[in-house]
């Protein structure tokens, strides 16, 4: 296929600078939080798409976040172009996301129906001695909790 997504990251912000660069703030595969139901304040999937082919590609892209048990949590939808010989990053942003519980949430990129991505997003559950807070989630009742995200490699 000409048109492949080559990568797929989540994290905590993206911010593009004047440049039209990119910024990714704590990059994340799992969450931690002082209780639950919790409240991801924010959260972004960035996917960078390659259109080897001579001619402009046209992408319909849904990013799903799944529970546990395959339910829909969020999802958002885009349609875009892709130049020929061409890169395009694409940035989804999911704001106030709840998660009921601990566990492997999934989160899945989708190009028209195929499933072109799968990733594992562990929320894990409340430790005693949580460490210093990275991410600000809140219960949905507005009392604090915190949440934490570290990559794979702080581990």
């Amino acid at each position: 296929m000409d048109l492949k997504l080559i990568s797929t990251i989540i994290c905590d912000d993206v911010l593009r600078n004047p440049g039209g660069w990119l910024s990714l703030y704590t990059l994340f595969r799992e969450v931690y939080a002082d209780a639950y139901p919790t409240t991801l304040v924010r959260m972004h999937v960035v996917t960078t798409w390659l259109n080897e082919s001579a001619r402009t590609r046209q992408v319909i892209q849904r990013v799903a976040v799944l529970s546990p048990e395959g339910e829909l949590v969020a999802d958002q939808a885009a349609r875009f172009d892709v130049g020929p010989g061409a890169y395009h990053t694409q940035i989804t942003r999911f704001l106030d996301t709840v998660f009921i519980a601990p566990g492997t949430y999934r989160v899945q990129v989708q190009a028209g129906t195929e499933i072109v991505a799968d990733l594992p997003l562990f929320l894990m559950p409340p430790v005693e001695a949580a460490k210093e807070p990275v991410l600000s989630a809140s219960t949905p009742d507005g009392t604090s909790a915190s949440a934490q995200a570290l990559s794979k490699e702080e581990a």
